[in-house]
């Protein structure tokens, strides 16, 4: 069946696997490589992170400047998208992935609807609407329309007025609220997505418990959590009925998660 966020034919009676950045287990994170693998490890979905270029491109990377992932230097807000894209994406594996390049957002479209059979899409919008001179939102909306993606895309953030601002602009759009670890949690986290207008609550492993799920779950709000890369994990957090599961392996997560269900 087509992939969708909210149809209940998406599940199968586990939560599904979305593989976080790609399959950056096995390639450099938010690159064309680690969306490929993803699609080849039977993920259900694909999460990737987006900012914009001093030119308005939005582009997918995690971190607000070049250090850590490519071979270039300098703020993401700040460089055009034609330098960005001469920096390599492959740091860290040992040359195998040396030409992989900073994609643009429409690049990973591209990728994913080119199968024919779509996985899921998981926008998690990074900047911040302090530092960004762009309409972040609005140009994520703008190619999302473009490809006719609506069904298939959630967009994220833990800047929540995106995600009230996404859902007021574009209501097929399914949106998340992230928030971080335990102690920053709210007592009602379910109010925190209505509030938004989220359809998820999105959280790390750690401030995941049974309660909060059916909490979450009375509201009508589902539940994500991430990142698990353990399979020892996986029976705590399908006993407490988590919805979705955000992974860098997502060959061993959806292999281990099938297994269990069989």
């Amino acid at each position: 069946m087509p992939f969708s966020w909210t149809n209940e034919t998406t599940w199968s009676g586990r939560p599904i696997v979305v593989a976080h950045r790609g399959c950056s287990v096995a390639a450099p994170e938010n690159t064309l490589a680690a969306f490929a693998l993803a699609i080849d490890s039977g993920a259900d979905a694909i999460e990737l992170d987006v900012r914009c270029t001093a030119d308005g491109k939005v582009v997918v990377i995690h971190d607000a400047t070049l250090r850590r992932t490519t071979t270039g230097r300098g703020r993401i807000g700040a460089i055009s998208y034609a330098a960005i894209k001469e920096c390599s994406a492959g740091k860290g594996f040992g040359g195998r992935y040396k030409n992989e390049h900073v994609p643009l957002l429409t690049e990973v479209f591209d990728c994913i609807l080119g199968q024919a059979n779509p996985i899921g899409i998981n926008i998690e919008i990074k900047e911040s609407p302090r530092t960004t001179h762009t309409d972040v939102v609005e140009e994520c909306l703008r190619i999302i329309r473009r490809y006719r993606a609506e069904r298939i895309v959630m967009i994220s953030s833990f800047h929540h007025p995106y995600i009230r601002r996404a859902k007021q602009r574009e209501p097929r759009i399914t949106t998340g609220v992230l928030r971080h670890g335990l102690r920053h949690l709210h007592p009602n986290p379910a109010g925190i997505a209505a509030n938004a207008g989220a359809s998820y609550f999105l959280c790390s492993k750690s401030a995941l418990s049974r309660g909060l799920v059916q909490k979450v779950h009375e509201q009508d709000v589902r539940t994500g959590v991430y990142t698990v890369n353990n399979v020892r994990s996986l029976p705590r957090l399908v006993r407490a009925g988590v919805d979705l599961i955000f992974t860098d392996d997502p060959a061993k997560i959806g292999a281990a998660l099938r297994k269990m269900h069989r």
